[in-house]
């Protein structure tokens, strides 16, 4: 009887975990039935999320007549505003029929507050230089825009109509430009000679000084209030004029850049386009085989002379 109660008993705990082991196989597999889906789901979220990012973030996507208008609407961003010009550029470069309606929205939002936006706007007329609306604003960007970067693409744009009145801010793009400070402080720091700058970078950091009524005590060293110094165009540093822990004025010179390839690339075109025998002196002597510039711009810079020469 004793043997028989103990066989029993061995054979409902066999079946126990018979019954155990099945029911974790069967979690299991339903687990690793699932893994490739969510492996899947995983890849494709790693896929669309930077795509997705990208796709609003650049300016590939074209516009229909429906979104351009929108994107120009009173309240679009600059970001908006940008990615409509691009599009008004690229229908300009195609020679799309009815663009006064888009020609006098280039020529309005070339007046917005945000500089990315102008930069952009002057760059884009160049697509239809002889329109008269466009000369007309790309004549008074020219002269009376505080940005040397929109200065400097609305001569580009003006030269490809043949306006001369481009031939100063061309000439100034060859030349070594000085960012100075917009206001006094201690300087903090600043990059060294040789270092490559994009326009907005910072070149230099300078500690503004507080000012008699300021609290000695109150105020820590980490809360000091600190001035940005930004390239307004891109180039190299050529020369440092100021030196880390000096006091200096407002508008005092900070470093010296020289133009960047891109930049002098543009105001040779532009040069060979309206420049006089004065520029082709200039432009000789940029194409000398024993300048400092790279073969490749000393090449456009004969070629440049050599289309001045002719008219």
């Amino acid at each position: 009887m004793a043997s028989a109660l103990s066989l029993f008993i061995a054979l409902s705990l066999r079946s126990r975990n018979i019954e155990e082991m099945r029911s974790a196989s069967h979690r299991n597999n339903g687990f690793l039935g699932r893994g490739p889906l969510l492996m899947f789901a995983f890849a494709a979220v790693c896929v669309l999320v930077p795509g997705m990012f990208w796709w609003g973030t650049t300016f590939t996507r074209r516009l229909n007549d429906a979104s351009l208008a929108e994107q120009l609407g009173s309240e679009a961003r600059p970001r908006d505003l940008q990615h409509a010009i691009e599009e008004i550029s690229r229908r300009l470069e195609e020679g799309r029929p009815g663009m006064d309606r888009w020609a006098a929205e280039l020529v309005r939002i070339s007046e917005h507050s945000e500089v990315a936006v102008r930069v952009s706007a002057a760059w884009c007329m160049q697509f239809d230089a002889h329109r008269d609306a466009f000369g007309e604003r790309l004549r008074e960007m020219l002269t009376n825009d505080p940005s040397p970067m929109v200065r400097r693409n609305a001569a580009t744009s003006l030269a490809k109509s043949g306006d001369a009145a481009a031939r100063p801010v061309l000439r100034a793009m060859l030349a070594p430009l000085t960012v100075t400070a917009g206001a006094g402080g201690r300087v903090g720091s600043v990059l060294d000679v040789g270092q490559i700058v994009r326009e907005g970078d910072l070149v230099a950091r300078l500690q503004r000084q507080p000012s008699d009524h300021d609290s000695d005590e109150s105020e820590a060293e980490d809360d000091a209030d600190w001035i940005d110094v930004r390239a307004p165009v891109p180039g190299t540093v050529s020369d440092v004029l100021v030196s880390e822990d000096d006091e200096i004025e407002p508008a005092a010179a900070v470093v010296r850049l020289d133009p960047s390839l891109e930049h002098i690339r543009n105001a040779i075109v532009g040069l060979a386009l309206v420049g006089t025998a004065e520029d082709a002196e200039l432009l000789h002597q940029i194409g000398d085989p024993r300048s400092a510039y790279p073969e490749e711009i000393r090449k456009s810079a004969r070629w440049a002379a050599e289309e001045v020469s002719k008219r």
